[in-house]
């Protein structure tokens, strides 16, 4: 399989850029997280150059458009739709990291059919600031504009195995977002649309998760009751990036573990 090619959609007026590499109604679909972008999955190359796969820049993100609007969760899971929409994906295996998770959430939530599985990677079923009252994530907001502070959290997610070149790599991803969309994003005052109890998605999930972000929200396990649990200790909330072959492998044992994905 070629390497993934640079492609792009008009998605509300802005553009939305991509990679995809190989053909077919399934795909793996990689969604970065907060201020992130898609080459920081880099070295999952062996999943992509194997399997049907699209990369995406959320909205706001990477070589996307950053236009001055409200960055919700619905947003970024409707472009993440259009991508499937102009790539004929009919049905997708998400792997979200960090924010990418609940906008993994998101899609499932507003196109369950086109949802075959989910890997979430240190991550959440909603975003935790979801949680804040509107006084608190304007508070938070203007703390995410303090450069210095925002680049000392950065710091906090890297472990003694996080490499300097792959520091590097997040620190000048990270840092070189839009700082109205790094403030926006996940302090937003759109609040994604609350889950009926009766909303129970029978699909397999998967987080692969630190300690530090073990402590799920339970109504995870009630929405998603095939989701397993697995903690990566020692390991920096970049993992796919700490240790890329164990990421892939893993990856991989969990599509074939359900057939999914099929070659």
């Amino acid at each position: 399989m070629e390497s993934p090619d640079s492609r792009l959609i008009d998605f509300d007026g802005a553009k939305v850029v991509y990679q995809s590499s190989g053909t077919g109604e399934e795909a793996l679909v990689f969604i970065h997280g907060w201020t992130c972008d898609k080459s920081l999955w880099e070295n999952q190359a062996p999943l992509f150059n194997k399997y049907r796969s699209l990369l995406i820049d959320l909205p706001g993100h990477g070589q996307s458009d950053n236009p001055r609007i409200e960055y919700s969760q619905e947003l970024f899971a409707r472009s993440v739709e259009a991508v499937l929409v102009a790539e004929g994906v009919q049905r997708a295996v998400l792997i979200g990291h960090s924010m990418g998770g609940p906008v993994s959430t998101m899609i499932l939530r507003l196109f369950p059919a086109k949802v075959i599985g989910i890997i979430y990677v240190d991550s959440f079923f909603n975003l935790p600031e979801h949680y804040l009252t509107d006084v608190e994530r304007k508070e938070l907001a203007i703390r995410h504009s303090d450069d210095a502070k925002f680049e000392a959290l950065i710091h906090v997610f890297f472990s003694p195995h996080t490499t300097e070149a792959v520091r590097k790599h997040i620190l000048t991803v990270m840092t070189t977002t839009a700082k109205h969309v790094r403030c926006n994003a996940t302090t937003t005052s759109c609040l994604p649309h609350a889950l009926r109890y009766d909303n129970v998605f029978q699909i397999p999930a998967l987080h692969l998760v630190t300690p530090m972000f073990a402590d799920i929200d339970k109504h995870w396990l009630h929405h998603l009751p095939m989701l397993q649990t697995e903690i990566w200790t020692g390991y920096g909330h970049f993992l796919f990036m700490e240790d890329a072959p164990r990421f892939n492998d893993r990856v991989e044992t969990f599509l074939k573990a359900h057939k999914l994905l099929i070659l």
